[in-house]
């Protein structure tokens, strides 16, 4: 099935569960995203601090939203 835009956008805080999605986003964002800006080894040194964030498994006190999409299956109405 093609999905096409969200019928239901959910903003929430983010949950301990989240965190491995986040970081993968955090990657990502940082591999594509500053590859225009930045030298690969000025990108290695931004990877390697998130992944030691991830590593440490440490609490942090940042306020963190989450934005799910909801997409309508149309086979079944939800």
């Amino acid at each position: 099935m093609t999905k096409t835009q969200p019928n239901h956008i959910k903003i929430r805080l983010a949950q301990p569960q989240d965190r491995n999605q986040i970081f993968d986003i955090q990657r990502d964002a940082i591999q594509i995203l500053c590859s225009r800006d930045y030298n690969p080894e000025q990108i290695q040194v931004l990877l390697n601090d998130i992944q030691l964030d991830k590593s440490q498994g440490e609490e942090r006190k940042d306020i963190v939203f989450v934005a799910e999409m909801l997409y309508a299956d149309f086979c079944s109405g939800y």
